[in-house]
């Protein structure tokens, strides 16, 4: 007998989805044109090195989301997020980004409670809606832990 390992499915993770029937599920891989239009205009990739997290392979985001002002997609900064920073009483421990890898602890305040953050210590997150090859099981985790942190959702 062997384990069924959990696909990667193409999810479209609108900007202010709090739930997964807001979101796309995609029976195929999509195209250029079915990312432009989950993502409401041109895109690029999130960098993997800012996906450090099982259960995500890509994620697409709209290339000016920042300029557009857009939200924060509260479901993606929860998978990302919430996948590799521990917070303690001192802050997060956040995994590196430099060549190596490692570990190192960013004092954290209260109003960054739900960001990531770079290694120097700033908050970034993902805004507008995204485009994502997850693990289902991984975005809904995610839903649900954004849900037990922020119950008004």
């Amino acid at each position: 007998m062997f384990d069924m390992v959990e696909k990667y499915t193409w999810v479209g993770i609108p900007e202010h989805a709090v739930t997964l029937d807001e979101c796309k599920i995609f029976e195929e891989k999509p195209d250029m044109r079915d990312i432009q239009k989950a993502v409401g205009g041109l895109f690029q990739g999130v960098p993997k090195s800012q996906i450090k997290v099982k259960g995500i392979k890509l994620i697409y985001v709209n290339e000016e989301g920042q300029w557009m002002g857009y939200d924060a997609n509260k479901i993606v900064n929860s998978m990302l997020g919430g996948g590799y920073d521990i917070v303690s009483k001192m802050g997060v421990l956040n995994r590196n980004n430099f060549p190596g890898g490692g570990f190192h602890v960013t004092r954290l305040n209260k109003k960054h409670r739900g960001s990531l953050l770079s290694h120097t210590g700033q908050k970034y997150s993902i805004v507008g809606p995204a485009l994502a090859q997850v693990r289902l099981s991984k975005l809904e985790a995610a839903i649900n832990d954004m849900r037990s942190q922020y119950p008004i959702l």
